[in-house]
């Protein structure tokens, strides 16, 4: 059973102000926004960034050719990554996360991702 967490205005304006002081860039559309999500082009690591209001996060790295394409993005295919955190047992579980642990974990991913490329 998913967890359902609407992003408020203020919270919206907060992770903004995070995410554009990080050099991302503001790339939803209108199906984003009525979704509720946030969306966000990273021009230095050259990848995406999502907060869903279910609690998910993820990254979206850019695939070459057809094998580990998971959503293609303004014409180009793309591999999401989650962010979250698991739990293992019989099954892989993700734990969906509050907006502002949402927030930090995605802001942690930037500044990792940006030391690996």
């Amino acid at each position: 059973m998913k967890k359902y967490t609407k992003f408020n205005a203020t919270f919206r304006l907060a992770a903004n102000t995070v995410l554009v002081e990080l050099g991302l860039v503001y790339a939803g559309n209108p199906r984003r926004v009525n979704n509720g999500t946030l969306f966000y082009w990273d021009p230095i690591g050259e990848c995406y960034y999502a907060l869903y209001e279910s609690g998910y996060c993820r990254r979206f790295i850019p695939v070459n050719g057809p094998w580990g394409r998971s959503e293609m993005i303004y014409g180009a295919a793309y591999k999401g990554y989650q962010l979250n955190k698991t739990v293992k047992g019989r099954w892989v579980h993700r734990i969906l996360a509050g907006p502002d642990e949402q927030l930090g974990r995605v802001t942690r991913a930037i500044v990792r991702y940006r030391g690996i490329c």
